[in-house]
């Protein structure tokens, strides 16, 4: 009893030392340092991911049950939607596609210009498009009419939400029409069971701590009782609040994390000076190779300091913005490969619209009086212009 006594006096006389106690803080500082650091980005689940225990080739599912949906509520949405459904049907899916539009649009909408007699109207031509050519099934959704009293609530960014409401499917994937899908996506169905699964993020330019969540895609499990928490919570923020808000307060998890590698390239990531963010949300020893990094991207996000692809940019602002050649090693030699990648997907996506939409789409130029913009991209290859 009298020695349990004296270890208990000698404890409190060394734990009461004012080093001692320094040195416990730094330690658990140091504990929580890294906790914060291993995670706050999504190596783990990339890891993970990679290595799934089914594949889309052998597990037994239920591909009816399993969605690519798209929400349009503009023409400018619906000529970016078939441009999403041209690239899914071009590399090949084996989960079903569904397009909600709103009901007031007509399937048979005659064009109104004399010039035109008898000839459908755009988005009459484009809904058609998508269905006849690219296999996807329409569904008029009332909510999202120009004469349905609670279409404010839906438009925008809070039109996405309403995937929560398709309970009759599995599992849901979401996919913005401002992206461009570069590779299959089929595997994302059989990620892990959750509510909601997003891109988990950092954007070139931040800190490397500042990972956030992306909607670009969002993979949810349809559920009731989560599609009334959504309406309130939309009816309690109104026009203040974003789909993130709504997101992130639905439910006490947080939402799967889907690795920004490969599934959320940005293009803003070719004018970074160094990588090394980006390429360990897979393998912390890899090295930047802008034309292997892009044959492995699954989806491409126009993410950058320049307007979007269909919005027209003068020369001037393409030129003050785009990558920068760097020097090589030896002889003087320059490497383009970032400004040339950079320049292909915009120049990519004009050609593939005007293809896709054609007539009425097309990306026309304004013209810059000091450089003579065509509406065409031109590469300069001066080192660091």
């Amino acid at each position: 009893m009298s020695s349990s006594r004296y270890f208990i006096r000698r404890f409190k006389r060394i734990t009461s030392s004012s080093t001692i106690q320094l040195l416990t803080i730094c330690f658990c500082a140091f504990l929580a340092i890294r906790w914060v650091i291993r995670h706050n980005h999504d190596d783990d689940n990339a890891e993970k991911y990679k290595t799934l225990a089914i594949s889309v080739d052998t597990a037994k599912v239920d591909w009816f049950k399993l969605y690519y949906v798209q929400y349009v509520t503009t023409e400018e949405e619906l000529c970016n939607a078939l441009i999403v459904w041209s690239e899914i049907e071009e590399i090949g899916s084996r989960a079903q596609r569904m397009m909600f539009y709103p009901a007031d649009w007509d399937l048979d909408e005659k064009d109104t210009t004399p010039s035109k007699p008898d000839e459908l109207t755009a988005r009459a031509r484009l809904l058609r498009t998508a269905k006849r050519a690219y296999f996807v099934k329409l569904t008029a959704l009332d909510v999202l009419g120009a004469n349905h009293p609670e279409r404010s609530q839906w438009v925008g960014s809070y039109t996405k939400l309403l995937a929560f409401g398709l309970v009759e499917w599995d599992r849901v994937l979401v996919i913005s029409p401002d992206s461009t899908v570069l590779n299959n996506l089929d595997e994302l169905f059989l990620f892990p069971s959750a509510p909601i699964a997003m891109p988990y993020i950092y954007r070139p330019g931040t800190e490397p701590t500042s990972w956030t969540y992306s909607s670009q895609l969002l993979l949810v499990e349809p559920n009731e009782k989560l599609f009334e928490a959504v309406k309130n919570e939309i009816k309690e923020k109104g026009s203040d609040g974003n789909d993130m808000d709504i997101l992130s307060s639905l439910t006490s998890r947080k939402p799967l994390r889907i690795p920004q590698r490969p599934y959320h390239f940005p293009t803003s990531e070719f004018r970074q000076h160094t990588h090394t963010t980006y390429l360990t949300t897979r393998n912390s020893s890899d090295t930047w190779d802008p034309e292997r990094i892009m044959d492995e991207a699954k989806v491409l996000q126009f993410d950058d300091s320049v307007p979007k692809p269909w919005i027209k940019a003068k020369q001037g602002i393409m030129n003050s913005n785009m990558p920068i050649c760097r020097e090589r090693d030896g002889f003087g030699a320059t490497d383009c490969r970032d400004r040339a990648k950079w320049l292909g997907v915009y120049e990519t996506f004009q050609l593939r619209r005007e293809s896709v939409c054609g007539v009425g789409f097309e990306v026309r130029g304004e013209v810059d009086e000091d450089r003579g913009w065509d509406g065409r991209l031109d590469m300069m290859v001066e080192v660091g212009k």
